[in-house]
């Protein structure tokens, strides 16, 4: 994990060490807050094709927020992920923005309780490191307001869970699959 972390490090401080001018992106997933995963991410656009972002997300409570419960079964998690992504811009009108791919890196760790209907709970615990591809799209008006839609799929890197047992609540544990969506709403500086 050490290593992981001085890798990051070092590929952030490359992006700094450039002379090229640069902006910066503060932003929120606005609907995180309804199913209890807020998240804020900053972005550090290095030219006008290529962006750095970091993003740190916590998960607490239901996992389904105001739906928890609804699907015959409870999920409550708590836990934190970091995901460091690098972003390719393909046709950018101010610099920055429109289509992007790239990819992202970083660890989660997650401790979740399952309760089903007929009353049986099964907890476990998620540590991996998730390396894997990204992409979307990012509008950034005139007066600095930003959205973008996103998403990811990748590896799951299993660093251990307890127990291991496949589930719909645990699938990038025990198939190795990492992935996300995400909708933020931001301000460029």
């Amino acid at each position: 994990m050490r290593k992981h972390i001085l890798f990051c490090l070092a590929i952030l401080f490359s992006f700094a060490a450039t002379p090229l001018s640069a902006q910066v992106e503060i932003g929120t997933n606005p609907l995180g807050f309804l199913f209890n995963r807020p998240d804020l991410s900053v972005e550090y656009v290095v030219s006008k094709n290529y962006g750095l972002e970091l993003t740190s997300n916590i998960e607490f409570g239901g996992a389904l927020g105001i739906l928890n419960g609804s699907f015959g079964f409870d999920l409550t998690r708590n836990g934190y992920r970091f995901r460091l992504a690098g972003k390719y811009y393909f046709n950018e009108d101010l610099g920055g923005d429109r289509w992007f791919a790239g990819i992202y890196l970083g660890p989660r760790r997650l401790k979740s309780t399952e309760t089903n209907f007929n009353g049986s709970t099964f907890k476990f615990t998620e540590r991996y490191f998730a390396l894997g591809f990204n992409g979307g799209f990012k509008w950034v008006g005139d007066n600095g307001i930003l959205f973008e839609f996103s998403g990811g799929a990748g590896r799951a890197f299993n660093n251990g869970s307890d127990p291991v047992r496949l589930t719909f609540s645990n699938l990038s544990t025990t198939a190795g699959i990492d992935l996300y969506t995400s909708f933020k709403l931001g301000y460029r500086f």
